[in-house]
């Protein structure tokens, strides 16, 4: 992750105008960054809508429709996703997704296989294999930053599964829990 994060970095210093270790815009950058922080899926990353954001808060609020399993979600953002979102609004804060593309037509954010074209470039997959800043990692992809997530918070922070599960807004895989446990364990979560 701090590899990835790194070349993401790198990938988006601009000096006269073009970016100096590769061609991925900020907004790419940005998207990916939250990925890493937030553990959301790419599709509901790709088309986040400055309305579903509160920076004052520090929530991302994505709406039943929004999700894969059709149930409201509440992402708690942390003080580094608020301070990409804020950088991210310079750009495309007029707009009414927070990773506009800058086209004219409705859908004019990003789509969720750009990110993981991105993502297939730095590790070069996608014939830049030579000077691919992550071609010497274990390949990867963009679900497996989902995954490591997961990972992250439950090794490094301790937190119980059962709220990692209403971090990723998963549906409990037992059967008893899904029917009769419905607490959002909103508190742990910010955490």
């Amino acid at each position: 992750l701090h590899l990835l994060w790194q070349a993401l970095n790198e990938g988006t210093i601009i000096r006269n105008g073009l970016a100096t270790h590769n061609t991925m815009s900020i907004i790419s950058s940005t998207a990916i960054k939250l990925l890493i922080l937030t553990g959301a899926r790419r599709g509901e990353v790709a088309a986040m809508r400055w309305e579903e954001i509160d920076l004052d808060v520090g929530t991302w609020t994505l709406a039943w429709e929004r999700t894969e399993n059709r149930r409201a979600h509440t992402v708690y953002l942390s003080a580094l996703a608020i301070s990409l979102l804020k950088n991210i609004m310079q750009i495309s804060g007029e707009s009414q997704f927070v990773f506009d593309t800058g086209r004219q037509s409705q859908n004019s954010h990003i789509h969720e296989d750009s990110l993981t074209s991105a993502v297939a470039k730095l590790r070069g997959t996608k014939g830049t294999k030579k000077i691919a800043p992550l071609s010497d990692l274990k390949p990867f992809t963009v679900h497996d930053l989902r995954r490591s997530a997961a990972t992250a918070w439950g090794e490094h922070l301790k937190t119980a599964p059962h709220v990692i599960e209403n971090m990723l807004n998963l549906q409990p895989l037992n059967k008893l829990i899904a029917t009769y446990q419905h607490a959002v364990y909103a508190q742990e979560q910010k955490e």
